[in-house]
């Protein structure tokens, strides 16, 4: 699809993302969000709190004290947050349809509302939190050009899937994840991924710019992904996917399964594949 038919707006001054949209507007700073677990380890990082008088911290709930489980980041216009699978964005930065009216809730009992092109109706994110005023755009589905003369670059939801993985397992420190949509029917299918090996280098004929750097997994299909995570326990997180990023990673893992030896496809009940990243 080319960029005249797709651009959605002028995030930088250096960097443009598209979708079908004719109409731009600019996001002028860009800053990284920080791990989703950060109010949890506030307690951590600080040696003094952020707080207007020590002597009643111990007093305090989360929300007064401006951090907290409840705490969450706030969008500001003209400034995108970065995440390793999203931009966050206000809503006024994007030419999005969002709401009740115009969307669909991702899953019942879900705050969040799906978002699409206001132009082309392409799903392209969803809200972040109750309300819509921050938008979540997935970088699957979207395009980037560095420079105003650079050919569009589009990029499948697995690398972005690979890269949050690998954030997960250095901040919660496990190696099993219950990948699923957020479904919360009984029968939900879903991917329970063991990560063996979080760096190693392969090549093949059949992938293009070989050799590449990959993880090294186990994964099986599995129903009940909520029944699961409790027999799991501590040994496995929750990564919650968009239905086409849960489709287009057991896609790349299939494939990958294919390169291996037959002897090394499977190991017991798992079959084994490769993420590259």
């Amino acid at each position: 699809m080319g960029p005249s038919r797709r651009l959605i707006r002028k995030v930088s001054e250096k960097y443009r993302y598209v979708c079908r949209s004719q109409r731009e507007r600019s996001t002028k700073l860009w800053k990284d969000l920080p791990s989703e677990n950060w109010a949890e380890m506030m307690d951590f990082w600080h040696c003094h709190k952020p707080d207007t008088d020590d002597t009643i911290y111990h007093y305090q709930d989360g929300l007064s004290k401006g951090y907290g489980a409840a705490s969450t980041i706030e969008s500001i216009a003209g400034v995108g947050l970065l995440d390793p699978m999203y931009l966050l964005l206000s809503h006024d930065d994007v030419n999005v349809v969002t709401g009740q009216k115009a969307a669909a809730k991702l899953w019942a009992g879900s705050s969040q509302y799906a978002v699409h092109c206001a132009s082309c109706k392409h799903p392209v994110g969803n809200t972040a939190g109750a309300g819509c005023g921050k938008i979540k755009l997935y970088k699957w589905e979207i395009r980037l050009a560095p420079t105003e003369s650079s050919a569009w670059q589009k990029h499948p939801a697995d690398k972005f899937v690979s890269a949050e993985i690998l954030a997960m397992i250095e901040s919660q420190g496990v190696q099993r994840f219950v990948v699923h949509d957020g479904g919360h029917a009984e029968d939900n299918t879903s991917i329970l991924v063991w990560i063996f090996n979080t760096s190693i280098i392969y090549s093949s004929t059949l992938v293009p710019e070989s050799p590449r750097r990959a993880m090294k997994v186990y994964y099986k299909t599995i129903a009940h992904p909520t029944k699961v995570l409790e027999q799991e326990g501590f040994k496995a997180d929750e990564l919650q996917l968009p239905d086409g990023a849960l489709r287009s990673l057991q896609s790349a893992l299939d494939v990958s399964n294919r390169l291996l030896p037959v002897s090394s496809q499977r190991f017991q009940d798992w079959s084994v594949g490769l993420l590259a990243h």
